[in-house]
């Protein structure tokens, strides 16, 4: 009986540790995960076909308590989530197809997913989203319009996008002009300075964090002129779009004003100017077409 019930939660996709949450338990989940989350890395391994099999030799040997968090682990490994199955950091987003950040869940970095299938989840699946702190999502639903062309007597229809920017996590997309329910494509961003393909966007720390500024084509012969406080540089990004450089520019960095001392030019996105001995020197700049 115990298998059965155990692969039928799995069969059912629905989060393990739910039935704690909901019984005000949610103390014991997290202390099972803890308890047993070596087991659980090497869980999430096993290839998807094997797992039911597996789960009833797990039940065999390690008995009821370590059961919860096999299968916890497992469904995982599929895309739904557990009790905090799902936490991006301050550069990802979560999105959820239940509300309130439950049900199956995916984490996603920047990028531009244009269907369901970049999403991986189900066409109109999503319900909540988990935004991590540097980020924002524009996330976009589909109508359909029909539309008479002249001398034709059949309709055609035309899918109209309609799309709406999100700063801060929504534990329900229902309370949304968006709606529940309805994302079919979205575009993952940095807030603040996101370049577009003819610009770069300077950063006060590494890993693009802090003060930052969008310098357009140009020359910038000093601080002032890009202002920034001089040799206080520490990252600069290139345009992106789906993972993938698109940048038109390159940009030429120079340790003194004027573009005199030492030079160097950078074809793609530094999230670390120390790697290229350029950390907190550079005082002028030119954003240069390829």
């Amino acid at each position: 009986m115990l298998a059965s019930r155990i692969l039928m939660i799995y069969e059912a996709g629905q989060p393990v540790c739910s039935d704690f949450v909901d019984a005000g338990r949610s103390l014991i989940c997290a202390v099972f995960w803890g308890n047993f989350i070596m087991h659980c890395k090497s869980l999430l391994a096993i290839a998807t076909a094997s797992m039911k099999a597996f789960v009833v030799k797990e039940i065999k040997r390690v008995g009821i308590l370590s059961v919860a968090l096999i299968v916890a682990c497992t469904l995982s490994a599929t895309g739904v989530s557990a009790a905090g199955g799902c936490n991006p950091s301050s550069n990802e987003i979560a999105v959820f197809s239940e509300i309130r950040y439950r049900g199956r869940c995916l984490v996603l970095g920047a990028g531009t997913y244009v269907n369901s299938a970049q999403l991986r989840m189900k066409d109109n699946t999503i319900s909540s989203i988990k935004i991590g702190k540097n980020m924002q999502i524009t996330a976009c639903k589909y109508t359909e319009i029909e539309m008479k062309l002249p001398g034709k007597k059949k309709n055609f229809k035309v899918r109209n996008p309609n799309c709406q920017l999100f700063k801060k996590s929504v534990s329900a997309l229902r309370r949304t002009p968006l709606g529940d329910n309805n994302i079919s494509s979205a575009t993952v961003e940095r807030k603040g300075c996101v370049p577009g393909v003819d610009e770069v966007a300077i950063y006060q720390h590494s890993n693009f964090r802090g003060k930052c500024r969008i310098l357009r084509k140009g020359s910038y012969k000093n601080s002032k002129a890009m202002k920034f406080k001089n040799d206080s540089i520490s990252s600069i990004e290139f345009s992106q779009s789906s993972g993938q450089r698109n940048t038109k520019v390159k940009a030429l960095v120079c340790y003194n004003a004027n573009f005199k001392g030492y030079c160097k030019t950078l074809y793609s996105t530094a999230s670390r100017l120390k790697d290229h001995s350029m950390n907190d020197a550079i005082t002028s700049m030119k954003v240069i077409l390829k």
